[in-house]
């Protein structure tokens, strides 16, 4: 006897289902991203994903102080901060909306942050300036992820209901955004 249900996905950990998600999207996308940065993205998610403690961060206080501390721990508190600012921009995109400080500020202090990372430890999977290139496409991995946390929480028709706004958001998803009112 068959049952027409919903199937089990196994992964052996988060880190693997973060980086089927992110990657299955990314190659529908229009505006895709390199696979070290989807590799990258599943560790930031696998680690934020569930702690609480992001949303309680100061990240412009912690980025101010990291100038005052050790190198090698400075390095640290930079890439928590540009991980914390990928991960509220983006798969935590609702959560800017309560807060006074503004999505381009988070942006903003997420690309200096891994720049700062650049400067001192360029390197990522043997990646010269690998950094550097994660701060110069922030923007566009925080829609892939926001894209991602999106597929796997709300109706999959929203497609139809976005803002002409969010087009980056339509791109991601591997739709083309038609700025025209007129239904056929």
């Amino acid at each position: 006897m068959s049952s027409k249900g919903t199937a089990i996905e196994t992964f052996k950990d988060l880190k693997s289902f973060f980086y089927d998600g992110l990657s299955t999207l990314n190659k529908k996308s229009l505006i895709p991203v390199g696979d070290e940065v989807v590799i990258y993205s599943s560790e930031v998610l696998e680690k934020y994903s569930l702690n609480c403690e992001i949303f309680r961060k100061a990240l412009g206080l912690n980025f101010l102080e990291a100038q005052l501390i050790e190198s090698h721990e400075r390095n640290r508190v930079y890439k928590d901060v540009g991980d914390s600012a990928l991960m509220l921009v983006g798969y935590f995109s609702q959560s800017i909306n309560t807060k006074l400080i503004s999505k381009s500020y988070y942006i903003k202090i997420g690309q200096m942050a891994y720049s700062k990372v650049d400067n001192n430890f360029p390197d990522y999977l043997d990646i010269p300036g690998f950094y550097k290139s994660l701060a110069d496409s922030f923007e566009g991995l925080t829609h892939l992820l926001k894209a991602f946390s999106q597929n796997n929480t709300q109706d999959p028709l929203r497609h139809l209901f976005l803002d002409s706004e969010d087009n980056n958001s339509l791109l991601v998803n591997g739709v083309t955004p038609n700025s025209s009112k007129v239904a056929s």
